[in-house]
């Protein structure tokens, strides 16, 4: 895949992700009682989101770019793929914690979670922005044509 292309496709995985979490940040400061369900809708739309992005930067980005024998980019490749699974971990965790508990009971604990949890979505995006930008630098594709 060319590299201008890669990188327009994680922006509009990234865009995507970032519209999702602005609005269910916008809903958690909505009354509870009417924001529990389209905020339940949110989390499974960015659950989707994020293994949808996942499985992109693995595939297109950083397994090529671990392979491809270059030492200084497969190091990088490797160092943001396993911060990258780290990142989808923590949000499994999230996940699985705020799909099984009664968010309106415990409302004064999700609030905050959910937060905090939108806060280092968008740090990792942030990251994963620059820091694939300066691994594709100067590459022309992510793969061989085959």
């Amino acid at each position: 895949m060319k590299t201008d292309a890669v990188l327009a496709s994680l922006n509009r995985h990234q865009s995507a992700i970032l519209a999702t979490i602005d609005m269910a940040t916008t809903l958690v400061e909505c009354d509870p009682g009417r924001a529990c369900i389209p905020l339940a809708r949110a989390r499974w739309t960015v659950a989707r989101q994020l293994r949808a992005y996942q499985v992109f930067k693995h595939s297109e980005i950083f397994e090529p770019m671990i392979a491809r024998g270059d030492p200084v980019r497969s190091a990088q490749a490797r160092a943001m793929a396993a911060r990258c699974i780290g990142a989808g971990e923590a949000f499994q965790d999230y996940l699985k914690r705020w799909s099984s508990t009664d968010v309106l009971g415990r409302w004064e604990a999700y609030k905050p979670a959910m937060l905090d949890m939108t806060r280092q979505i968008r740090a990792t995006l942030a990251f994963e922005r620059e820091g694939v930008a300066a691994l594709l630098a100067g590459a022309e594709r992510t793969r061989h044509k085959g």
